[in-house]
């Protein structure tokens, strides 16, 4: 379930900018086929909650951010991000 918070311009324009995602994918449904329209919105919020990487919560799903997730996984990337310089370190400088 995608849900914003009234009156505040971020969530709110996270809100339309999906809704003119949905609206494009709904368009090319055929209109005999409205079994396929709950289909198709039932992926678009399975792909939004948990596997699309969102800019604004630093590049991880809403799901991990709801289930605590996040920071483990913002922490391993800082890990690799430190194991993966030191190595170009010692490749480019022996």
């Amino acid at each position: 379930m995608l849900v914003a918070s009234p009156y505040e311009y971020e969530t709110n324009g996270e809100m339309e900018m999906n809704s003119s995602t949905m609206s494009g994918e709904i368009t090319l449904l055929p209109k005999e086929a409205p079994g396929a329209l709950e289909a198709v919105v039932k992926s678009f919020i399975q792909y939004h909650n948990y596997m699309r990487y969102d800019k604004t919560l630093g590049y991880v799903t809403p799901f991990h951010v709801y289930t605590g997730r996040d920071m483990r996984m913002r922490l391993r990337r800082r890990e690799v991000k430190s194991r993966t310089l030191e190595a170009r370190k010692d490749i480019i400088a022996p």
